[in-house]
């Protein structure tokens, strides 16, 4: 996530067009570019990258250094801007950039690549480095697998921490980035305890590892969710992970920074589906994309809609038979209906995500909802009630056609409350159904639940026209 109007090291974050480092990339040398470019963070530089024309870009990114270049292009989150960059890099220098990466973000990059030039690219890499790279983008891409690192330190529990500084001093590269976290295991690899790199720094020399590590270590397997992973991270306020296979031997680790890429991707996920399209959608320019991810929503929403004219001109006949009133206040009940609805999925959907809502708990969930709706319900009824019955005779003559006044004020106003309490009931029950069920609870909001309460809000009003004015 990106905050703007900040100044970093020097650099502010909106370049204006006559920005002196914008007219250096332009015109300057690729000496002038290195100097300028090297020193700064490699997210300030990304920053900057995707505000310059393809040209300029490509030729700053060029004259950068393999280690700048797999820095920056890990940072770099315009779609397109980063297409444009990966394309032009030739397939030997990419093989330098994915050797010169961390191994998960090794992994994303090859996994963004064609078929064709993925097998290319990894012919350069070095053997070992290549066999690394394919099994970590073997894995499901939102597992603990997907976005672990490969790259960490391991200690036997025996050492002293002066021999643990010589292991970590031999073993450091800097693809492993900060250390945080020094995992200790026995002879089969298993996870045994961790100590805190400060604590290397900050303990007597001879004191023995085994001794001043922490044995409660939390890990994850490499199968598990994303989402739970950052969870547990929050809950625990963890900086790294330790990820373990079947054997319950250490692969790898998870870094918070790869957590909270899982936050932001995850929330944009949510954001997309509630607004009936997908996370591609949200960050690609591409028309072509944005069609396909929308129109399935569009027509089904399209679709209900079809329904809804089908019953109000099916019913409008008789409705308006027997009061001229009944279909003017349609629109009232189905955004009632339709707000109500969509605000218990969305209280609904984030509580699943942020795991407040389980199903050991489901009953008070629909309990709270189904009581708000209520509350919402009767407010509501009465307001609609008193304006039909009060205040719209004096706006404009109401043909009642026979009915007593106050009966036939009584049908909009039972109608809403019906509507709103289905509303609540929908949007609570259909996520958690979905969610039982294994699906994505974010797609029940949004156009979903809003068409289904349209439908039921017209449905039941014809229903309550025929009790109370038959």
């Amino acid at each position: 996530m990106r905050a703007h109007g900040y100044t970093l090291r020097g650099m502010s974050s909106t370049q204006p067009q006559d920005d002196p480092l914008r007219r250096l990339l332009e015109t300057g040398t690729d000496e002038e570019i290195v100097l300028v470019l090297a020193g700064r963070n490699p997210q300030a530089v990304a920053d900057v990258l995707e505000d310059m024309p393809e040209a300029v870009r490509q030729r700053a990114f060029e004259a950068l250094g393999t280690l700048s270049q797999a820095r920056v292009l890990r940072e770099i989150e315009d779609e397109d801007a980063r297409e444009d960059v990966i394309e032009a890099i030739a397939d030997d220098d990419l093989a330098d950039i994915l050797e010169a990466q961390r191994s998960d973000d090794a992994a994303d990059l090859i996994d963004e690549l064609p078929p064709e030039r993925r097998e290319r690219v990894l012919a350069e890499v070095e053997p070992e480095r290549r066999a690394e790279i394919r099994e970590l983008a073997g894995h499901d891409p939102e597992t603990a697998g997907g976005i672990m690192q490969t790259e960490l330190l391991r200690l036997a529990h025996g050492l002293t921490v002066s021999q643990a500084i010589e292991v970590v001093r031999r073993e450091y590269s800097p693809r492993m980035g900060d250390l945080h976290d020094v995992w200790v295991v026995d002879d089969l690899g298993r996870v045994k305890g961790r100590v805190r790199s400060r604590q290397l720094l900050t303990t007597e020399p001879s004191a023995r590892i085994g001794d001043i590590m922490v044995r409660d270590v939390l890990t994850v397997p490499v199968s598990m969710d994303q989402e739970d992973i950052a969870d547990l991270v929050q809950d625990y306020d963890l900086t790294t992970v330790a990820v373990v296979d079947a054997g319950e031997r250490l692969v790898g680790r998870i870094m918070v920074d790869d957590i909270l890429d899982v936050v932001q991707e995850e929330a944009t996920e949510d954001a997309a589906l509630q607004a009936g399209t997908t996370p591609e959608d949200v960050h690609s320019r591409a028309v072509g994309l944005t069609v396909r991810a929308r129109l399935p929503w569009l027509v089904a929403t399209f679709a209900g809609g079809l329904v809804t004219i089908y019953l109000i001109t099916s019913l409008e006949a008789d409705l308006v038979k027997r009061v001229t009133l009944v279909p003017a206040v349609i629109p009232i009940i189905a955004g009632m209906s339709g707000n109500v609805g969509t605000q218990a999925a969305s209280v609904t959907v984030r509580g699943i995500a942020v795991g407040e809502v389980d199903y050991g708990r489901v009953g008070k969930v629909i309990w709270k909802e189904l009581s708000s709706g209520l509350v919402f319900a009767g407010f509501f009824g009465l307001l609609l009630y008193l304006y039909v019955l009060l205040v719209l005779p004096q706006l404009k003559a109401v043909d009642w056609l026979g009915h007593e006044p106050a009966w036939v004020a009584l049908v909009p106003s039972v109608a809403i409350l019906c509507t709103i309490l289905s509303g609540a009931a929908m949007g609570t029950l259909v996520p958690l159904t979905l969610h039982r069920f294994g699906r994505d609870p974010a797609v029940a909001s949004g156009p979903f639940i809003t068409t289904m309460n349209d439908v039921v809000g017209i449905s039941v009003l014809a229903v309550i026209v025929r009790l109370l004015l038959a």
